[in-house]
Order: structure tokens, then C-alpha cells, then sequence
């Protein structure tokens, strides 16, 4: 995750955008309140992040802050989730998938109609697709909570894949970017069914 930060604080640096000093100051907040005690405010606070304050740096430097954000998501689930699960800590479990729906919601926000360009579905391919295939749809993603894992089998049918997993709006929101940024895209389709992503 340090070096995606590195990466978009050095792109937000060398850029010409008025805001760019609140830029690096949200994506610090951010990263701060990742190694601060897991408190029930931490989580409040880091959802409130997600999805206002990271809307705006999605928008103006998408690749970077993407990886960024899929950094991010790998973090949280890893280190928190799985951590949490592991404690039987459900309840904080539960709060960090909702940091976790929080992120996604804010990159949908951001994409908003972009998500139809060619270059904004390429960018999202390149930076999301490994974390979020491998984390919520894969096979081979940690079995001890099925709460945002899912077989491929089931992504065939939307209301199966609800159905089958707890954590409904996060899978929701993974299912939307890969399905948005696959639609009407034979280039993204053919990554999502690469054996290594998705398919298999």
C-alpha cells in the first residue's frame, strides 16, 4: 500500500491542479487512520473519507489513485476483515466491510457517466480487476468468510450471487464496476475471463 501512496502523492505533486495540497492531505488522513487503533470512530471517520473527500482525486488523477484505492481494498480486507473474522470479532468484521462498501461506493460516485469512455473502463481494468476478482468473486480467495467471496459461477446470476453472500452492497458494488467497465468492451471481457482474473 506505501508504495501506491508514494506513487499518488508524487503524481498529485507534479500536477497543475488547484487542489492539490487538500489532494495529499485526504489521501494522509487516509492512510493515518489505517494504522490507528481499529476504534468504532476510526471506521466512522475512514467511511466518511472513502466516499466524499477520495471522490475528487479519483476524478482528477485516475490511474494512480485507483491503484491506490485497490491497495487500499487489499489492505482492509487482509489486515482488518480477515483479522477481525479470525478474533470472531463479527461486529468489527462487519464495520470494515462497510469501510470496504464505502470505497467502492466512492469510486462508482466519481466515475459517475466516465465509466462509459473507453479510457476510464481501461483504467479501472488495470487497476481494480486483479484485487477485486481475486478478493470477492475467486475461487481461490480466503475461505474463512464468504461474506465478499463469491464463485464465478454465480456472477452468471446477479440475484444468486446476492443471495449466497452477506455482504450484499459490497458485492454489489464490486459486481457493478467489473460489470459497467465490461459492458459493450470485448477488451475487458477478455480480461475478466483470463484464467489469472476471473475466469477459469
Amino acid at each position: 500500500m506505501e508504495a501506491s501512496l508514494n506513487n499518488l502523492k508524487k503524481v498529485i505533486s507534479k500536477s497543475r491542479i488547484k487542489d492539490k495540497r487538500k489532494h495529499v492531505e485526504v489521501i494522509q488522513q487516509v492512510s493515518s487512520l489505517l494504522v490507528a487503533n481499529t476504534a468504532d470512530d476510526t471506521q466512522k471517520k475512514l467511511i466518511k473519507h472513502l466516499r466524499q473527500p477520495l471522490v475528487p482525486i479519483f476524478s482528477a488523477y485516475p490511474l494512480p489513485a485507483l491503484q491506490f484505492a485497490s491497495a487500499l481494498f487489499h489492505h482492509i480486507y487482509h489486515e482488518k476483515v480477515l483479522t477481525a473474522l479470525g478474533n470472531q470479532l463479527l461486529e468489527e468484521k462487519r464495520r470494515w466491510e462497510d469501510v470496504l462498501t464505502s470505497l467502492l461506493s466512492g469510486i462508482l460516485v466519481s466515475l459517475g457517466s466516465r465509466n462509459r469512455s473507453i479510457s476510464a473502463k481501461d483504467t479501472i481494468a488495470d487497476a481494480l480487476y486483479p484485487t477485486l476478482c481475486d478478493i470477492c468473486f475467486s475461487l481461490t480467495a480466503p475461505m474463512q468468510s464468504v461474506d465478499l467471496r463469491c464463485t464465478v459461477r454465480t456472477m452468471t446470476a446477479y440475484m444468486r450471487l446476492i443471495c449466497a453472500c452477506r455482504s450484499i452492497l459490497t458485492l454489489s458494488k464490486a459486481y457493478t464496476l467489473l460489470s459497467d467497465s465490461a459492458a459493450s468492451y470485448a477488451t475487458n471481457q477478455l480480461k475478466l475471463r483470463d484464467k489469472a482474473v476471473l475466469g477459469g
